[in-house]
């Protein structure tokens, strides 16, 4: 069970994404250049530089992080490779446009990563994505895949990455079913409208499975009802800005950490842990089986005693593959 009081307001979606709150800002803490890169008119996005050398990759961070959570990771990932990370919109020192669900689409955010390699003329590199940041890897791996080598996941290949509608998307399909219910018109009958009731009827149990685990988790979890503690409106525009990616041709590197510690966890009794830890194999699980259907060929690695910062909890562990799957790109 991935559940934690913040993510559970943006739904199940956004609890898939991450447990974390936004960061809490802090000075540098590593050698870097700073850039502002202008995306589109009056939005520009904060761009870190690493340096080093080598192929060229660029990081995104998780829901509410900005490319600083990369920093120690940075450093030791640019001892074989130029390393850059981007601080997406509406986050940090980032422009913060409207949270209109427009601004923030994945095709929005994943344009965004494509702006600033345009910017920096890298006409191909290797981008990992951590936790929600997995949408801007399948993004941009689906509309421009000539200028992506290959796509790391850390612990971020789940429904916001890849669509299996076996499992569905709890934020996707409320929003396709609310726009199928609005093109029936029963004031329009007698049009045949006997194949989107069809579909409409084939999605009902996996949304009736989505909403009585949101409801559990809401149970053991209840959303915070002081209004202070509510997400801020543009993650909530990310959440809604989600798009069913269900194809990919690129090489995938999917790490899953088992499993995830959350925030309360020092709060959990050990037969609560045990419970959490079964919910998390479960529930993480469907989403490699999700992964394998989209991409087949994907090299998948489960980490144990890992949390969702795979890349600081396991970090040597996570150095290690992600240098030899990039070593084994085509050149």
């Amino acid at each position: 069970m991935k559940a934690c009081l913040f993510a559970l307001v943006l739904t199940v979606a956004i609890r898939t994404a991450s447990c974390q709150s936004p960061e809490v800002p802090q000075e540098d803490r590593t050698k870097h250049e700073v850039l502002a890169v202008e995306v589109e008119p009056s939005v520009r996005l904060e761009v870190l530089d690493w340096g080093g050398k080598g192929s060229p990759v660029i990081l995104i961070p998780g829901l509410g992080m900005t490319a600083h959570s990369f920093d120690v990771f940075a450093v030791k990932l640019s001892s074989t490779h130029h390393v850059y990370g981007i601080t997406r919109r509406g986050i940090g020192k980032s422009s913060d446009p409207e949270p209109t669900t427009t601004n923030y689409t994945a095709a929005r955010l994943g344009a965004d990563v494509v702006a600033v390699m345009d910017y920096l003329k890298i006409p191909k590199a290797v981008l990992i994505g951590h936790s929600f940041g997995g949408e801007e890897l399948s993004a941009v791996g689906t509309s421009h895949p000539e200028m992506v080598s290959g796509l790391i996941y850390l612990d971020a290949a789940y429904g916001y990455a890849f669509y299996d509608p076996r499992f569905g998307n709890l934020e996707i399909d409320v929003r396709d079913i609310r726009e199928e219910l609005a093109n029936i018109d029963p004031g329009k009958l007698p049009l045949d409208k006997r194949d989107q009731l069809r579909e409409l009827l084939s999605q009902l149990p996996r949304l009736i499975k989505d909403l009585e685990s949101l409801l559990q988790q809401m149970n053991d979890h209840p959303p915070p009802s002081d209004p202070s503690k509510l997400p801020p409106p543009q993650l909530v525009a990310m959440s809604k800005g989600q798009q069913k990616f269900t194809k990919m041709t690129l090489p995938v590197l999917a790490i899953f950490a088992y499993r995830h510690q959350l925030p309360e966890d020092g709060m959990l009794q050990d037969e609560q842990r045990r419970k959490a830890a079964g919910e998390n194999t479960v529930f993480t699980e469907e989403h490699v089986e999700a992964l394998k259907a989209v991409v087949p060929a994907a090299h998948i690695v489960r980490i144990p005693n890992a949390d969702h910062f795979v890349f600081r909890s396991n970090e040597s562990e996570v150095l290690r593959i992600t240098n030899e799957f990039i070593d084994g790109l085509p050149r």
